[in-house]
């Protein structure tokens, strides 16, 4: 189940790109990482230790400086 609403998640997203630049859509993966933390923690009781949050930090920052510049640059 969590396959399947993950496989119909990621191609909407990828059916979106049509529509709207990618840099607008980064924000909806970051999304995404809040709510596989969520169900993760819902379902597993399992939380992401530091070197997963540090990866995930990385990851948003870089989205949300490209986010910025290319903002800018329009």
């Amino acid at each position: 189940l969590v396959g399947l609403s993950a496989m119909a998640g990621h191609g909407l997203l990828i059916y979106a790109t049509e529509y709207i630049e990618a840099s607008i859509m980064a924000p909806l993966h970051y999304t995404e990482i809040l709510g596989a933390t969520l169900l993760g923690y819902i379902m597993f009781g399992d939380l992401p230790d530091g070197f997963t949050i540090l990866g995930c930090a990385i990851v948003i920052v870089a989205g949300l400086v490209i986010t910025y510049r290319e903002h800018r640059r329009a």
